[in-house]
């Protein structure tokens, strides 16, 4: 029977298409009935805590064979990749040795030109921890922890990993936000008005996002 799930913090579309047993979470994602959700969040990685979702019933699919013969089939499962790249001093930390606890896994490689990790990670894994050598440099990885770019809490998530702390990470404008907002802005030659204005947004969700 169809539900409805509100989003609690670390909880993201993989991970909840998991829990009501969805390959892929397209499925819940597409759905009509989640089409306002969608269009207020266009990353479905990036959940805010207390969003509702519908959960559609899973429809039955029936495919026909032949008897006393060996079929095949094949599922296929939506891949979900932890994406970091790393910075020191607005500088890559590139071609570096790294290891990535997430687990009972302890992945080790090396950092591209730009600095950048990519592995993939199940749906369900909600921390990690990265550690380089040289530089010596240990991170807590809080996975899907990061709220959407329209919230406070989104901004000053963005704000954190780019090295402009703000403190607490609690939804609130308060003058530490305002602070690491006017810095951030200077740096990156916007008007510092330590407001999270649309430009400010546009340029957190570019350097940080991507997109």
């Amino acid at each position: 029977m169809a539900t409805h799930h509100v989003v609690a913090q670390g909880e993201c579309l993989a991970s909840i298409a998991r829990q009501y047993g969805f390959l892929d979470y397209r499925t819940i994602y597409d759905h009509a009935s989640n089409a306002a959700l969608k269009k207020s969040r266009p990353d479905p990685n990036v959940l805010h805590p207390g969003d509702r979702l519908f959960i559609p019933d899973k429809d039955a699919r029936e495919e026909s064979r032949g008897t006393e013969k060996r079929h095949r089939f094949q599922l296929r499962r939506q891949r979900i990749f932890l994406d970091v790249i790393l910075k020191l001093n607005d500088e890559p930390i590139a071609n570096t040795p790294y290891v990535l606890r997430i687990g009972s896994r302890q992945l080790e490689g090396t950092t591209d030109g730009t600095g950048r990790i990519r592995h993939e990670v199940a749906a369900t894994e909600t921390s990690a921890r990265l550690i380089l050598k040289d530089p010596a440099l240990e991170w807590d990885l809080r996975l899907g922890a990061l709220d959407p770019l329209e919230e406070v809490s989104g901004v000053q998530g963005r704000l954190q990993n780019l090295g402009f702390g703000c403190g607490a990470i609690d939804g609130l404008m308060g003058p530490r936000t305002r602070s690491s907002l006017r810095q951030y802005q200077g740096m990156r030659k916007l008007s510092s008005t330590g407001e999270a204005d649309g430009a400010t947004r546009s340029r957190l969700r570019t350097e940080h996002d991507g997109g």
